[in-house]
């Protein structure tokens, strides 16, 4: 039996025993599952909300709710919804089958990278493919297979395209790049807050070269530009401009006043200092301010503001980036047969997010640190490794970067509402540049040759 079996065959153990074996593993409801399920009539019991992550949702004919949201998430419902018609008893919906379309999709993203790793050393290749396993194998990304969050689809397509992408740099497979393209085109579109790594995407495709490329570059473009413009309600991003003015920027300011007036806001203002959109006593359930809100700041200007400020950005990014060092939402794991308090964490295939968790939490600044030191050995370890790497190697590289980092600053600046779940695909990323500089490091240098002595003259 080969490493790449044994590997693969492990990833399958990992995802069953989370997914499948009682005491299921889930990521509990804080509200948003119902942007996915809303239109498939699925309901699900209001009480269970953010304390437990029900197995089972109840049909309910009545029910047809569409909240202005598009995701690629949604198209992944009816797969699940077939297969739960073929073996449902009672006629519910087990979430188990969405744990199942989701699983498949992850074992795709990890079957195919593994023949990635067949030219290195079989101890190499051991050690990179079983820290793949460890890292993204880890229950503070499984578990959200078996949920509705957008943020799944965003995640499990940001896997096959990174996959699909350095499948593509190797061998150039006309169904690798058709592949990449289509899921390309799902990451973009499965929520507004990670439309942006299409820019990065787009820029892969132009490295790649042909004029075809460059014309379908220009279209995941186009489709990103849509996606941030028409893919959310028109006050989804006031809200999110809300939360982070006014819970990691103003709290901190050192001059409240002349920071509310470069934001286009006035002292009126200073009451809600300290509060995100859905607290107690939060203005933003009201339309009318949402909308006059909405006129004073939005994700431009509050982009300009950052940028222009940079001890505000700084501050900001630090404190969500406290926030997201607990790298789990706190939100229950179980359905509540498992008999389990609410809110209990789940601690199978925890090691990984709990190292890091110890490392981060509450440690923002040693956060911000550690990426920004990865980033910079990877960008080390591409240039002085590029004969080592295919054509565009290098170029791919930093786009990686460039993604991780589009993640964190979206994640971290846009919205400081669910910190540690909005920062799922910073987290994927961040331990995709660690496993790229463990890959690099792993390569063996190509010897210089020493060229032949020259006899003409003997």
């Amino acid at each position: 039996m080969t490493s790449t079996h044994v590997l693969s065959t492990a990833a399958a153990v990992v995802l069953i025993w989370q997914l499948i074996v009682p005491p299921v593993i889930g990521v509990g409801n804080n509200g948003d599952f119902s942007r996915t399920y809303g239109v498939f009539h699925l309901t699900m019991p209001v009480d269970d909300e953010v304390r437990y992550s029900d197995t089972r949702y109840r049909f309910d004919p009545r029910v047809n709710y569409f909240g202005g949201f598009y995701s690629s998430e949604i198209l992944l419902v009816p797969p699940a919804l077939a297969l739960n018609a073929i073996f449902s008893k009672d006629g519910s919906f087990d979430v188990r089958f969405m744990g199942l379309i989701h699983g498949a999709l992850f074992l795709a993203a990890f079957c195919l990278f593994l023949p990635l790793l067949n030219d290195m050393p079989g101890w190499r290749r051991c050690l990179i493919g079983g820290l793949a396993l460890a890292f993204f194998g880890d229950v503070m990304y499984v578990a959200y297979l078996n949920s509705f969050y957008t943020d799944v689809a965003g995640f499990l397509f940001l896997l096959l395209s990174v996959v699909l992408a350095l499948r593509v740099l190797r061998w150039r497979r006309r169904a690798d790049i058709v592949l990449l393209g289509c899921v390309s085109l799902l990451l973009v579109t499965s929520k507004a807050q990670h439309s942006a790594l299409g820019f990065w995407l787009a820029g892969f495709f132009c490295v790649l070269g042909t004029r075809k490329l460059r014309t379908f570059a220009a279209a995941i473009t186009a489709v990103a530009l849509l996606w941030l413009w028409k893919s959310t309600p028109e006050e989804y991003a006031a809200r999110g401009c809300f939360s982070t003015i006014f819970s990691h920027v103003l709290p901190y300011s050192k001059n409240v006043d002349r920071t509310l007036a470069d934001l286009g806001l006035d002292r009126s203002y200073r009451p809600y200092i300290g509060m995100i959109s859905f607290s107690g006593g939060s203005p933003m359930g009201d339309p009318a301010f949402v909308a006059a809100f909405h006129r004073r700041v939005t994700l431009g200007s509050l982009a300009i503001f950052l940028l222009t400020h940079p001890r505000d950005a700084y501050v900001a990014l630090r404190a969500s980036l406290d926030e997201a060092g607990w790298q789990r939402p706190a939100l229950g794991n179980f359905d509540p047969a498992a008999g389990l308090p609410p809110n209990a964490e789940a601690q199978s295939f925890a090691a990984w997010s709990n190292l890091k968790r110890a490392l981060f939490e509450r440690r923002g600044a040693r956060y911000l640190n550690c990426f920004l030191t990865c980033a910079a050995a990877v960008a080390f370890l591409l240039i002085s490794r590029r004969r080592n790497l295919p054509p565009g190697g290098v170029a791919s590289g930093l786009i990686l970067i460039g993604m991780a980092s589009t993640e964190l600053a979206v994640a971290s600046l846009a919205d400081a509402m669910d910190i540690p779940r909005h920062h799922l695909l910073f987290y994927a990323l961040f331990d995709m540049l660690l496993m790229v500089g463990l890959w690099l490091a792993a390569l063996t240098p190509l010897r210089q040759r020493t060229p032949a002595p020259d006899r003409s003259t003997s």
